[in-house]
C-alpha cells in the first residue's frame, strides 16, 4: 500500500504552517488551535474545549475527502 504523504497547510486566520496533526477544521479549510480559541473566546471554558474536540474531527474527515486535490495544489505552490 502506497504511503501517505503529510500534508502542512497555512493556518486560514494567521497564516501559520500546520502539520496535519495540529489542524482543526475551521471556515470550510484548517486553523491553529490558538485562532479557534481566540475565536470563540467569549464561549464558556467547557463548550471550548467541546468545539475543539469536534473542530479536530471535522479537520481529519476533512483532510481525509480532500487530501487528493490538497496534494495537487501543494505540489503546484511548490514547482
Amino acid at each position: 500500500m502506497a504511503e501517505t504523504k503529510k500534508l502542512t497547510l497555512p493556518c486560514c486566520r494567521c497564516g501559520a504552517e500546520l502539520d496535519e496533526a495540529i489542524m482543526f477544521e475551521f471556515s470550510r479549510t484548517v486553523a491553529c488551535e490558538s485562532c479557534v480559541r481566540n475565536y470563540y473566546q467569549n464561549w464558556p471554558a467547557g463548550i471550548i474545549d467541546i468545539e475543539l474536540r469536534t473542530r479536530r474531527v471535522g479537520a481529519v474527515a476533512w483532510l481525509k475527502q480532500n487530501r487528493e486535490m490538497l496534494q495537487k495544489r501543494a505540489a503546484a505552490r511548490v514547482a
